[in-house]
């Protein structure tokens, strides 16, 4: 089992039980792992209980209210948003670690291009790489915008790029 770092992990889920673990193995080397699910009817609930993390039962208020309410349960100065089709290769659970364990102050928030791969292909082309998105920050200076649809986070510091990415594994794999 890894070592933990003093990290926190924010996800939403709705029936994501055949994503989930393997996101979740891909950051067990945080020490906090926060679950909002909005009435899951398959396995997701139980998978993330197994597995350890903090899970929280409530009705769908939109992805920008959930992710919030994920991000406001978490213990850790550092936050790692994650969708359960995502996953953190070990290059970037590198990089993450010595931010966490070792945060620069000069940045409040770091980017991650996303590698999308749809039917079995990295997608290289229309808008899909690479597909930059803010997913670490430190929690009292970032938050979720209230859209219920197309959500970002708002980090009121500087936010770094980084170039090790995100894998991502949408739907109709």
């Amino acid at each position: 089992m890894p070592e933990k770092i003093p990290l926190s992990v924010a996800m939403i889920t709705k029936n994501e039980s055949e994503n989930l673990h393997d996101c979740l193995k891909s950051v067990e080397f945080a020490s906090q792992i926060v679950v909002v699910d909005s009435g899951s009817t398959d396995d997701t609930v139980n998978v993330a209980s197994q597995f350890g993390c903090d899970v929280f039962i409530e009705p769908w208020r939109g992805f920008g209210p959930q992710k919030q309410s994920a991000i406001d349960k978490c213990r850790f100065p550092w936050v790692l948003i994650l969708d359960a089709d995502e996953r953190i290769p070990a290059e970037t659970a590198s990089i993450i670690k010595k931010i966490a364990l070792n945060p620069s102050p000069a940045a409040a928030g770091y980017s991650f291009p996303r590698k999308n791969y749809f039917q079995g292909r990295w997608i290289k082309q229309m808008g899909w790489w690479p597909d930059r998105i803010l997913r670490l920050f430190r929690k009292e200076l970032g938050r979720m915008t209230s859209c219920t649809v197309h959500e970002s986070i708002v980090v009121d510091a500087p936010v770094e790029a980084l170039d090790v990415h995100i894998e991502h594994y949408p739907a109709g794999q």
